[in-house]
């Protein structure tokens, strides 16, 4: 027993023939709120529709959630960077809510904010996923199956987060671990100010611009 919720889908779900891709009868999927929450995406999240993606990349990353299967044996995640709220935390839910609801790859899904790591790891801040179980966000963060870091920010060279998520990104890379990254800063920004980072993103997977619409003003950007 793994301690989560199981995943349920209404109606009940038919068996999937090989190559079936990960977004078709999307409305038909749910996953409960327990769920979701044992995640840690945000509650503002919950919602999401990758039928709703307005940025220019919007065919390109449904395309890649379609093939979310062979994009996860490969280890191909996400590097999204663009504007303040043009929607790139919204995706990186729908590629978690995706994966779960198609029950690819293991059962360790997390989500992760950039600015509190060092909170995560001096605190030793615990997801409760269940009634019985504790797990240190730190720990989880480096051997999770799937990981969200959201907000990543090219804070100072000797911020002590920035030097450990670069530690923790590594790790992932090096352990072929699937990770999905939101940053306001292009890659040039990250090659001006944390070149050593930056020489690691292309290893990660696919690098998108996503622009276009501002998901909270409804607005284009």
């Amino acid at each position: 027993m793994n301690g989560f919720p199981p995943l349920v889908k209404e109606p009940k779900p038919k068996p999937q023939p090989q190559g079936a891709t990960c977004l078709e009868d999307w409305k038909g999927w749910k996953l409960k709120d327990e769920r979701k929450k044992a995640m840690w995406i945000p509650d503002a999240l919950w919602e999401v529709n990758p039928f709703d993606i307005r940025s220019p990349e919007a065919d390109d990353l449904r395309q890649y959630m379609w093939d979310l299967r062979e994009h996860y044996r490969d280890r191909k995640g996400l590097i999204l960077h663009g504007p303040y709220g043009s929607g790139k935390s919204a995706i990186a839910a729908m590629v978690l809510m995706v994966a779960a609801q198609n029950k690819i790859g293991g059962h360790y899904r997390k989500w992760i904010r950039a600015d509190r790591w060092q909170k995560y790891v001096i605190e030793k801040t615990t997801y409760l996923p269940d009634c019985y179980h504790e797990y240190l966000v730190a720990d989880t963060a480096r051997h999770a199956d799937w990981l969200v870091i959201d907000e990543l920010i090219p804070d100072s060279r000797d911020s002590f987060a920035i030097r450990e998520l670069e530690s923790l990104i590594r790790e992932r890379v090096e352990n072929r671990l699937f990770t999905i990254i939101t940053t306001n800063a292009s890659p040039a920004e990250w090659e001006e100010r944390h070149p050593s980072l930056a020489a690691v993103f292309p290893q990660l997977g696919f690098v998108k611009f996503i622009d276009g619409y501002n998901w909270r003003t409804g607005e284009r950007t």
